[in-house]
């Protein structure tokens, strides 16, 4: 068949949809939902206007916790579903795991660790490698630029890196396994969630308020350490809403997930997992589980961590002799490092020979202008660089000189405001670039 990329315009965030053939069938990736909204959720309706023939979502990836990533998943799912459409499985952050089975089967005992590790942490005025690695996100303000592993996150993980654990096994099986519950926790999961569905929602947002009461009481008369340690409490509570809903949308719908973790790839820099020679990862380690009984520090820490733009996951779809490759980057820079790059990421060894799509890097915001110099080098030709979402004060550079660029949503020229969905086919195994759509935009080629 002929690859079609699509980049869906949101009122908020980015998605992008690829249609594509694997092992000779026609196989749809979704990568990243927006922000959330009340009402009709907008990317299932971007979908039915961009491509009305699809009702199954192959792979549905969401590359890392941020709001106009990963937050527009929270209702997607149970829309695009009850309206008769399908999705095989989940690809999620490998960091979420530690929030399973709780997170289904006792939300109460998940928020109770959130906050047991961020008091342990607190207790520890978070100093060492912790502090160096939850000193704030990559946007430039943080305190350091070490980029240390937590070992202690890492090492809950290590024994779950089994590579195929998934081809052998029913897809109920799959999900259970992937959810970390047995089959008999499954079958009683499903026959409550309707009725448990306002309380997992209760629990939050209850939670959310006690912490946001208790970080207002420590605001001005308590060590800065303390105050910082409250704000990653929170980030992580909002981590846990996140999957809570992904969860109960995997259980209803039967849609098993499979887990992708940074922290592994962070220590031993060889990524692993996903699909052979099709969709595999670039900076992550594919686990066969969520990790059993993690301690109340690596619920906190795990969770928190998920949030660093340098955690995004990265995706390839391989270039084959028949269709041609896409990087899907999320909001990597392709590289260690917070404050700046300090070591960049291996990319595949067999570089593409033809041109690849390549959607623009953190909404092509130059703070990861860096992604471009590692692409550029590894890659054929210039990719065709597509960039969606993003804000108004957001500052580009690297991405204005790039050969090939386009934008789905666009705030910075002129003062306006463009929002148009960009398609990009393939003709034989090239990607074909098309003229563009409406009215032109003065610094797009």
């Amino acid at each position: 068949m002929s690859s079609r990329f699509t980049a869906l315009p949101l009122p908020s965030g980015e998605a992008f949809l690829l249609e594509t053939d694997y092992k000779g069938q026609d196989f749809v990736v979704l990568v990243d939902s927006g922000r959330r909204y009340a009402g009709t959720n907008p990317l299932v309706t971007a979908i039915h206007d961009a491509a009305p023939h699809i009702d199954r979502i192959d792979v549905a990836i969401c590359t890392h916790q941020d709001a106009d990533h990963a937050n527009g998943f929270r209702t997607f799912a149970d829309q695009w579903c009850g309206n008769g459409n399908t999705i095989g499985e989940f690809w999620l952050p490998g960091r979420w795991a530690v929030g399973f089975p709780s997170v289904l089967t006792n939300p109460i005992g998940l928020v109770t660790q959130i906050r047991e590790g961020a008091e342990s942490a607190e207790n520890r005025r978070l100093v060492g490698e912790d502090r160096e690695r939850l000193g704030r996100d990559q946007s430039g303000h943080e305190k350091t630029d070490t980029l240390a592993p937590l070992s202690k996150v890492t090492d809950a993980f290590r024994e779950y890196a089994v590579p195929d654990w998934y081809e052998d096994i029913s897809r109920e099986d799959r999900l259970a396994t992937s959810l970390g519950v047995s089959a008999d926790q499954l079958s009683e999961l499903r026959a409550e969630i309707e009725e448990t569905d306002s309380y997992h929602d209760d629990v939050f947002r209850v939670a959310e308020v006690s912490f946001r009461s208790l970080l207002r009481s420590w605001l001005f008369d308590e060590p800065y350490e303390r105050i910082e340690v409250s704000v990653r409490a929170l980030q992580a509570l909002d981590v846990a809403k996140s999957i809570s809903s992904i969860a109960r949308a995997a259980l209803r719908w039967s849609i098993p997930i499979r887990w992708f973790d940074f922290g592994l790839f962070e220590s031993t820099e060889k990524p692993s997992g996903g699909i052979a020679g099709f969709l595999k990862p670039i900076c992550s380690v594919e686990l066969s589980r969520p990790p059993v009984n993690p301690s109340s520090d690596v619920v906190f820490l795990a969770l928190a961590l998920s949030r660093q733009n340098v955690e995004s996951l990265v995706f390839y779809r391989v270039e084959n002799s028949r269709e041609p490759g896409v990087l899907f980057l999320g909001d990597s820079r392709l590289s260690f490092g917070l404050a700046s790059p300090k070591k960049d990421f291996e990319m595949p060894a067999v570089s593409p020979v033809r041109q690849i799509i390549a959607t623009a890097a953190h909404h092509g915001s130059q703070v990861n202008d860096h992604a471009y110099e590692v692409i550029n080098q590894w890659a054929s030709g210039s990719p065709l660089y597509i960039r969606n979402g993003g804000e108004h004060n957001q500052t580009l550079h690297e991405f204005h000189r790039q050969a090939f660029r386009r934008c789905a949503v666009c705030r910075e020229c002129a003062g306006r405001r463009t929002s148009r969905r960009v398609v990009v086919g393939s003709v034989g195994n090239e990607w074909s670039w098309p003229p563009l759509d409406g009215a032109p935009c003065p610094r797009t080629n």
